[in-house]
């Protein structure tokens, strides 16, 4: 069965013997309608952007080229999807594991909720979403090296949509040469940071646009 998914990929040419072997194979066997392999230059968003404006399909699904999904993926975020019409998209558990050697988690995310979303991402990539609601906030912010999908996320909230939880472990991202565990404490003081500069910087974004518009109004 093809499901109505545009399935977008940013490529990095160091990965095509993993996106070639292992990847691919997984994501045709799950039979989205598009597969879209963007490898431009650019950021992860950048790329991600760029083959979203070439989707055709009524749901998009992000990608990366370590990651592979289950034959079922696509069926359970689109019931999802159908049975909320409201959600802007789906998101699902994961596995992430270590190559060569030892090292395997399972990553269980909560339900939607926006308190949690500020202060930690719940929302990986790898998710599928309505691109109307998609693109009313720009897609991916293309400047950003790092917590791309968090921000997105972020922005999807401030604008007032929501995302929906999948209760099952769909997809495993593939870590080739890299421990898993080692640094997810400072991964995680880190992206505390990243947040509490982005709020800093959309305080004062406020402030900007409201002394703006005081300034503006007749005396």
């Amino acid at each position: 069965m093809t499901h109505p998914v545009s399935v977008c990929i940013p490529h990095q040419i160091e990965r095509a013997m993993v996106f070639g072997s292992l990847v691919l194979p997984a994501l045709e066997a799950a039979e989205p309608a598009q597969i879209i392999v963007e490898s431009g230059p650019g950021t992860a968003g950048a790329k991600r952007n760029r083959a979203a404006r070439k989707a055709t399909q009524p749901f998009l699904f992000f990608l990366d080229d370590d990651t592979v999904v289950t034959p079922t993926i696509f069926g359970f975020l689109i019931d999802h999807m159908r049975h909320d019409q409201s959600a802007a998209y789906a998101y699902c558990d994961s596995l992430h594991c270590n190559f060569p050697g030892v090292g395997m988690y399972e990553e269980k995310q909560p339900s939607y909720d926006g308190s949690i979303l500020r202060s930690r991402n719940i929302m990986p990539a790898m998710s599928m979403f309505r691109p109307a609601p998609f693109w009313s906030v720009g897609g991916f912010d293309e400047t950003l090296n790092r917590y791309e999908d968090w921000n997105l996320a972020l922005d999807l909230d401030e604008a007032g949509h929501h995302g929906i939880h999948v209760d099952r472990t769909l997809w495993c991202a593939l870590y080739f040469g890299a421990t898993i565990s080692s640094n997810r404490g400072k991964e995680a003081a880190a992206a505390a940071m990243w947040a509490r500069r982005r709020q800093l910087q959309k305080e004062r974004q406020h402030e900007q646009h409201a002394g703006a518009r005081a300034h503006a109004r007749p005396a």
